[in-house]
């Protein structure tokens, strides 16, 4: 017999301690079943030496092997699930980040349990109507509205503080949170990648290290989409170490690879301006903007939220730059048109005789005078083309101080003369109107030709033929509620006051358009009238397109009353937020079923690992009574072949 007499005991041998260390191995899943990441291990055997086994007498020459081989432990992983993982993981960051920002947003526009806005234009309402009563006129009144005008400015303004913060956190969370959480985790990956190759090439599977790989690939999956790839290098004969690339491709198709063994990218933010930007030099040295350009993650979520406007600049997404943007649009269209109805018009009056013979042009005041005994007193004063204050009648030419507790109605500024406007090319005009009401413009290069009004109110290129000698000149006078803290921008949530003259007293809410009408005691109040009804007044609310083919024109965003603006600028928060957190929570849904699935792979399951540890112990038993079965042959053989009848 050509066999190994002891051949069966190296089998049994083998088997018994493969069954050994599959136990130990089922142990160590065991152990580790609450390990955050921990990978599941299987022991891998093979047939031992099949091919060049022993043969027994038989016609047919039947081989058999030497018993069982561990060819090493392995990780039960499926890369399919994993890549699939990784892919939700990159969409999930997208929709958490944004989410995230926009419910800080809530902070600046939610006031389902506070007054507010709402009722600031209420209040405002009622003041303007108490104002508006025929003794009603007064300067406490005034003050009452000019209170009102403020309390809602400073709500605009605390609203844009708050969406201005809101925009410094996460531009700085951006930076020292979000991208250098990512760069620590690239170089950590790169480290372990090192680590791991220097254990396997010391015959250590480095498992354990592996694992930790993954937990930081996974969370390296929420910041952008990566694509993972193992491969082979061979270091010596029968000898490889297993080596790794990590990239990810842009929205133009272009790949970019931010891991390669122990090579790893980095990622820079500038948050100095906007839009905040996002640089990448990746593990082959090459740099890229790739602000624009990342398809899914926290990052692009971030950064959409940062930097996007929606409509504005033709974008997917309504970031924080769309609420700001709204908000200033509507605190400019308040101010502009309050200002605009508080402005007076009054036409050129005949002159006047003097008496001293000469002729002057007088413009007539409402005035109340306060009396010794505190009381006030209705009188009439005139101011003439010298800038002087006149009482009584305008032919005495009385010269009249004002006292600072005069209550005058309208004020004028003193630097006042006539309204001028300009056409295309920088040329000046008057403004006149004809005796059929029609605004006419005077050239100031030559005086002696007119035009009409252009579709805007401004001169037009088509002259006008009429009698000049019905021309009345028309004096407009800028009586403005509110003005810029910053002179060189327009009006916005955070660059509007109430106007200094307002406030000091110079001058307050215009009654009436056509002051030249009014008398001592009028009740004309239809400008106030007016401003009560631009409270429900319908406006066409703009902003400028920041982006898109329709960059620099103005993008209408609602048709309504300036309150019915601003719930609906909250509307849309709270839609936006609905939308994303319904997402968000589909998301986190068809992540956890890939998650179990992927559990139920490379997760540790009790009643399995139960089973292993009954099947190996029986394996182990069956590999011992083997080798008690072979002692017993021995022990015929040897002592009791030839003795048989002794």
């Amino acid at each position: 017999m050509i066999r190994s007499t002891f051949a069966g005991f190296t089998t049994a041998q083998l088997a018994m301690g493969a069954s050994q260390r599959a136990i130990d191995v089922t142990g160590q899943n065991i152990a580790n079943i609450n390990t955050e990441g921990y990978t599941r291990q299987r022991l891998d055997i093979a047939s031992l030496n099949l091919r060049y086994g022993s043969m027994y007498s038989s016609s047919n020459a039947t081989r058999v092997g030497y018993g069982v081989d561990m060819t090493g432990i392995e990780q039960l992983r499926d890369p399919f699930l994993d890549a699939q993982y990784r892919s939700q993981m990159a969409n999930l960051g997208t929709t958490d980040a944004q989410a995230a920002g926009l419910e800080k947003l809530q902070v600046a526009f939610d006031e389902s349990t506070m007054s507010g806005v709402r009722d600031a234009f209420i209040n405002l309402s009622n003041a303007l109507q108490t104002l508006s009563k025929p003794d009603g006129y007064t300067r406490e009144n005034d003050t009452v509205v000019r209170s009102r005008m403020q309390i809602i400015v400073n709500l605009f303004r605390e609203k844009a503080v708050t969406m201005q913060d809101v925009r410094q956190d996460a531009q700085v969370n951006f930076q020292t949170t979000d991208v250098r959480d990512l760069n620590e985790t690239l170089k950590n990956i790169a480290d372990l990648n090192t680590s791991i190759k220097n254990s396997q090439i010391l015959g250590n599977p480095a498992l354990e290290l592996m694992d930790e790989r993954n937990r930081l690939l996974d969370e390296l999956s929420s910041y952008l989409p990566i694509d993972v790839k193992y491969r082979q290098r061979r270091i010596g004969e029968g000898y490889s170490v297993q080596e790794l690339d990590v990239s990810f491709t842009d929205s133009e198709g272009l790949s970019h690879r931010i891991l390669s063994d122990g090579r790893y990218a980095e990622f820079r933010t500038d948050i100095s301006g906007e839009p905040v930007t996002l640089v990448l030099t990746d593990a082959d040295g090459y740099t890229v903007d790739v602000t624009n350009t990342l398809t899914d993650g926290t990052l692009k979520g971030t950064l959409d939220y940062i930097n996007k406007s929606g409509d504005f600049d033709d974008t997917d997404f309504r970031g924080i730059g769309y609420y700001e943007k709204v908000l200033d649009a509507l605190v400019a269209k308040f101010a502009t048109e309050f200002n605009k109805a508080n402005k007076t018009t009054e036409q050129e009056t005949t002159t006047v005789n003097n008496a001293d013979g000469t002729k002057s042009l007088f413009y007539h005041y409402n005035c109340k005078q306060t009396q010794a005994d505190g009381t006030t007193i209705d009188i009439t004063i005139y101011k003439g083309e010298d800038g002087k204050y006149y009482n009584n009648t305008s032919p005495t030419k009385t010269e009249y101080t004002p006292q600072s507790s005069d209550i005058i109605t309208p004020t004028y500024k003193k630097t006042e003369v006539q309204v001028t406007a300009k056409d295309a090319t920088g040329n000046t005009y008057s403004k006149w109107e004809d005796s059929t009401g029609t605004t006419v413009y005077q050239s100031q290069v030559d005086n002696t030709k007119y035009f009409y009004a252009d579709a805007e109110g401004n001169p037009s290129a088509i002259e006008y033929k009429g009698d000049t000698a019905n021309l009345t000149k028309i004096m407009e006078s800028d009586r403005p509620l509110f003005e810029t803290i910053d002179k060189s921008k327009g009006f916005s949530a955070l660059n509007i006051k109430i106007a200094s003259d307002w406030m000091n007293g110079s001058y307050g809410i215009t009654n009436s358009n056509n002051q030249v009408n009014d008398t001592v005691g009028s009740t004309a109040n239809e400008n106030i009238e007016n401003m009560i009804n631009m409270l429900s007044k319908d406006y066409q609310f703009t902003s400028v397109a920041t982006g898109g083919a329709a960059v620099g024109s103005d993008v209408r965003f609602f048709t309504g009353s300036f309150y019915n603006c601003f719930a609906s600028i909250e509307a849309t928060l709270g839609i936006d937020i609905s939308s994303s957190t319904t997402m968000l929570d589909n998301q986190i849904t068809v992540l956890n079923q890939t998650a179990n699935s992927r559990d139920a792979i490379s997760g540790v399951q009790l009643d399995e690992e139960g089973m292993n540890l009954l099947h190996y112990n029986q394996s182990y038993s069956a590999a011992a009574r083997l080798m008690t079965t072979l002692d017993e042959m021995l022990d015929k053989l040897i002592n009791g072949t030839g003795v048989v009848g002794r």
